[in-house]
């Protein structure tokens, strides 16, 4: 295990507390640029209206509510014991590879303008026959099932010759067309170029330090303590050093895990419960439900041997002051790279302490 001095800028507070740096994600090469005295700036920009509604057991408009069809005719089952259920997206944004449709490109002679055909697999898994419910609400044995559904699906979505990767993420009020609790996997035959970044990374710290980097990282985040929200026995919740949204959270295995299939009962339960703490934290912090996007990153399943240790959740909450307040990456972020205006440790002590709105204010919105 590799060792590291207390001097080193992920444990001095005073180092991370200067004003404007540049962060760099060892996972993807990328650069995030941290401008703190912004965070004094008057806001006159948008502000959404306040969530005023209170959302029912059942929608009779939800095509996803127990008895109610989907576009393509289809009934959403009325017996509780069948949720969680997965069924194909009627309208995929992917579809599967057949002998009638070989896999074709096209590149012109100057290698400028190349393009391949795009297959794979796209599937809704609905998580629970109550439409007010989310994986943090719901009974925790019922959020495992949902959490093994993901395993069993990632397994054998896998195992088709033409899916390479298997990507699970989940929508909440961003980005979603329906509020019933539910999340998408878009099975691809294409490793996603970030994805890809990751992978890379991943093989080369393991090969440089014979150790795996997702689990090293979850080692000196749980020394440094400044950006961690949370933890149980096989993960940890951070605001990660480089983190690029306001408020995004990683959830790190403590050990080396490749995929949901590396995961034994008493881990997936740990990482299901995991995953709810992390929803609960934002919505602890801004007092409803919170909005974000979620994903797992995990091992391609392209056939080739994968022991980078590259599983983990990623949280991404578009949330830039309050829940009325909506972080937009435009401008200088859309052309130049992400920019953020609190430090991840900010960001992670309000997780921590979501009633100390007045000590962040003390602590971090000052000029330096």
């Amino acid at each position: 295990m590799s060792s590291y001095t207390a001097n080193r800028p992920g444990n001095n507070s005073s180092w991370l507390s200067t004003g404007n740096q540049f962060r760099y994600n060892p996972l993807t090469g990328a650069m995030v640029q941290v401008s703190t005295e912004r965070l004094l700036r008057a806001w006159g920009g948008e502000v959404s209206s306040p969530p005023s509604e209170t959302v029912p057991e059942y929608a009779a408009e939800c095509p996803f509510c127990p008895g109610n069809k989907r576009a393509n005719g289809s009934s959403s089952p009325q017996d509780p014991a069948l949720y969680p259920y997965y069924f194909v997206n009627d309208t995929r944004a992917l579809s599967p590879q057949t002998k009638a449709t070989p896999k074709l490109g096209h590149e012109d002679s100057s290698g400028l303008f190349r393009v391949m055909l795009a297959f794979g697999e796209c599937e809704v898994v609905i998580h629970h026959p109550a439409h007010n419910l989310t994986l943090a609400s719901m009974p925790p044995e019922h959020a495992v099932r949902v959490f093994s559904l993901w395993t069993q699906r990632y397994r054998e979505l896998g195992s088709r010759p033409y899916i390479n990767y298997v990507n699970i993420f989940e929508n909440f009020l961003f980005g979603s067309s329906q509020r019933h609790p539910h999340n998408q996997i878009w099975a691809s035959s294409t490793v996603s170029p970030v994805q890809q970044a990751i992978l890379d990374n991943c093989a080369k710290y393991r090969l440089q330090n014979h150790e795996s980097m997702i689990p090293e990282i979850a080692r000196l985040e749980l020394y440094y303590r400044e950006r961690v929200v949370f933890e149980n026995s096989d993960f940890v919740g951070i605001v990660p050093f480089w983190a690029e949204w306001p408020f995004e959270m990683m959830i790190l295995p403590k050990k080396q895990k490749n995929s949901l299939a590396d995961l034994n009962q008493t881990e997936l339960e740990n990482f299901a419960d995991a995953y709810r703490t992390a929803i609960n934290k934002l919505n602890a912090l801004f007092g409803n439900d919170c909005p974000y996007s979620s994903g797992l990153y995990q091992a391609p399943t392209d056939n080739q041997p994968h022991d980078e240790g590259m599983f983990f959740a990623m949280f991404r909450p578009p949330v830039l002051r309050n829940i009325r307040t909506m972080k937009w990456m435009v401008g200088y972020e859309l052309m130049a790279m992400p920019q953020r205006d609190l430090t991840p440790e900010a960001a992670a002590f309000l997780l921590r302490n979501p009633q100390g709105w007045e000590e962040f204010k003390a602590r971090y919105m000052h000029r330096k």
